[in-house]
C-alpha cells in the first residue's frame, strides 16, 4: 500500500476505527439531545 510498512498500516487502521467509533458516539449523543429538546419544546 504505497510502500508503507505493515506496522504503520495497522496503526492507521486503528486510528480510523477509533475515530469512527468516537464520531458515532458524538452523533448519537447529539441525536438524543435533539430528541429531548423536541419533547420539552
Amino acid at each position: 500500500m504505497l510502500g508503507v510498512s505493515s506496522f504503520w498500516q495497522m496503526v492507521i487502521k486503528g486510528i480510523v476505527i477509533i475515530a469512527a467509533v468516537v464520531l458515532d458516539q458524538l452523533q448519537r449523543r447529539l441525536q438524543r439531545r435533539m430528541a429531548i429538546q423536541a419533547q420539552a419544546g
